[in-house]
């Protein structure tokens, strides 16, 4: 049946086509919505974390590193720990309102001191690196940093994450 020159079969598949197209218009803002857009973000956190995660581990290197350069940087546990904070410039200091990596409490920490070379206790005195007594074996002085920082991704579903890391160098057999 025609009407005007123009079949009525063929408008009516005009008009299904029209419906659909706009179906899946509708059908790929909810995926890009509900599925795409919650995936790259959640791609995007990961990587920021990742970042963060690096800089705490790259802060205890680098303090131990300082430490272990000579006996007057060995001491000095005020300059590992600013030396660990600078090496984390996206760490701050406060956790907060849109902070996203924060230094936790009491973090990070030095020390140093002394132990037997073969990873057994030293004997006797205090664990500094001027009394170490190690029968039997070589003493060694070591310096220790301990990081640990607060992330809180964009994505909070399951609350901030601690990251943590450490750093133990060992040297100078006596």
């Amino acid at each position: 049946m025609q009407a005007n020159g123009i079949s009525l079969a063929g408008k009516e598949n005009r008009a299904a086509r029209s419906s659909e197209r706009g179906v899946a218009l509708v059908e790929t803002v909810l995926i890009a919505t509900f599925i795409l857009i919650p995936l790259v973000i959640g791609a995007i956190d990961f990587g920021r974390g990742y970042y963060v995660a690096i800089e705490v581990a790259n802060a205890a290197r680098t303090a131990v590193q300082y430490g272990a350069q000579n006996g007057a940087t060995l001491i000095d546990t005020t300059n590992m720990i600013a030396v660990a904070k600078s090496e984390a410039p996206d760490v701050q200091s406060a956790c907060g309102a849109g902070v996203n990596a924060c230094w936790r409490a009491g973090f990070p920490t030095a020390a140093y001191g002394c132990e037997c070379s073969n990873q057994t206790t030293f004997a006797g005195g205090t664990n500094n690196v001027t009394s170490c007594s190690c029968p039997g074996s070589h003493s060694v002085n070591y310096v220790k940093v301990t990081t640990q920082v607060t992330y809180t991704p964009l994505l909070n579903l399951f609350g901030p994450i601690t990251l943590n890391s450490q750093a133990k160098m060992r040297y100078g057999l006596q």
